[in-house]
């Protein structure tokens, strides 16, 4: 639901803080969602507590097993090097308009993409799909 109202935030409004606002909204339910998906996998594991840690485990690699949604997750919201999405939108750092909504939709489209890589994958099943529910889609 919180993916849906991103969305229609998005589509709805015309000003200057909605990408920043999907952004402060998205990104605690994905590092969230992230977390439970090696929960999942290994109920043992400590969940890394930082989210740059988190999105190296390679648990979490084998579970959605794309390099290249690996490599969004770097670059968009992984790692101080890169745009780091997550951490400008929470420090306040951008002035408003300074994120372009292209950037928060690209955020939703990668949202939805790892779902489709967890589904594709045979990893999200009726059992645990209340467990990630940021990346359900159609289950």
């Amino acid at each position: 639901a919180l993916v849906y109202e991103a969305i229609n935030m998005l589509q709805s409004r015309d000003d200057k803080c909605v990408a920043n606002e999907v952004i402060l909204s998205l990104t605690p339910m994905l590092e969230r969602s992230l977390g439970n998906i090696l929960y999942t996998k290994n109920n043992k594991l400590k969940i890394p507590s930082l989210l740059r840690d988190l999105i190296n485990t390679q648990e979490l690699f084998d579970s959605i097993k794309s390099p290249i949604l690996m490599l969004l997750l770097h670059v968009m919201i992984g790692t101080p090097q890169a745009l780091n999405l997550r951490n400008l939108a929470w420090h306040g750092f951008p002035r408003p308009g300074e994120i372009s909504p292209i950037l928060a939709s690209s955020l939703i489209i990668l949202i939805f993409s790892i779902g489709e890589a967890l589904i594709s994958n045979k990893y999200v099943n009726r059992k645990n799909s209340q467990v990630l529910l940021g990346f359900r889609t159609t289950l």
